[in-house]
This record gives C-alpha cells, sequence and structure tokens, in this order.
C-alpha cells in the first residue's frame, strides 16, 4: 500500500501493517493485565496515566486497522527529515551529546525509507 509523509509517497506492506497491529495488540492486553509498557513502565504513575495509554493503544489500533494514512506513516516510515527532528528535539532538550555518547557503541546505521514517486 502506498502513504504519504512529508509530500511524498512510501510504499508499506500489509504485512508490516499486520505485524505493528499484532504488536500494539500485544502491549494492550498487557497493559490491561497489568504488566505496563511503553511511557507507563518507565516509572510510577496513576491509573489515570494507564488508562490513557490504553486508550491510546486502541486508538492506534483502530487507525491501523481502518489503514489510516497518518498512522501508518508515523509508526513505519522512518525519513531522514524525522531523524533530524530527533536530533534537534535531543539537541532542545540538552541531552544530544550525552544520548550519542551513552549509545555511541550501539549505533547502528540508520536505515532510512525511501520514497517511491
Amino acid at each position: 500500500m502506498k502513504v504519504t509523509k512529508y509530500n511524498k509517497v512510501y510504499e508499506v506492506s500489509e504485512q508490516e501493517v499486520e505485524k505493528q497491529i499484532r504488536i500494539l495488540a500485544d502491549m494492550l492486553e498487557m497493559n490491561e493485565d497489568g504488566e505496563y509498557t511503553g511511557p507507563v513502565a518507565a516509572e510510577v504513575v496513576s491509573q489515570e496515566d494507564i488508562n490513557k495509554e490504553i486508550k491510546q493503544l486502541k486508538e492506534k489500533i483502530k487507525k491501523l486497522t481502518e489503514r489510516d494514512n497518518d498512522t501508518i506513516a508515523y509508526l513505519l516510515v522512518w525519513t531522514e527529515e524525522d531523524a533530524e527532528r530527533v536530533r534537534q528535539e535531543r539537541q532542545e532538550l540538552g541531552f544530544g551529546d550525552l544520548y550519542d555518547e551513552l549509545f555511541e557503541d550501539d549505533a547502528e546505521e540508520e536505515v532510512f525509507s525511501k520514497p517511491v514517486e
């Protein structure tokens, strides 16, 4: 299937979308069973935060099931623009250099999605 991001067209397979739905469904089930994932797993949070995370997971699953372009592009298309935005955000938050130092040995070459048109 074709999705657009930053005014470019990318190809995303049905298998990738279905895999992402399964991952999110597993995360949802874990959160509902009290085994927290995502942001709620990192710290002590309120039931309201947990409910918010569950709601967000349900919404992402729904949008992926409906094949929502923006959701698919956000979750499954990684561009150089995305990488630059993340680097910029880290710098603005003041831990860009620290992040680079901490993960220097684990650094893998980034693989970017390629536009098809």
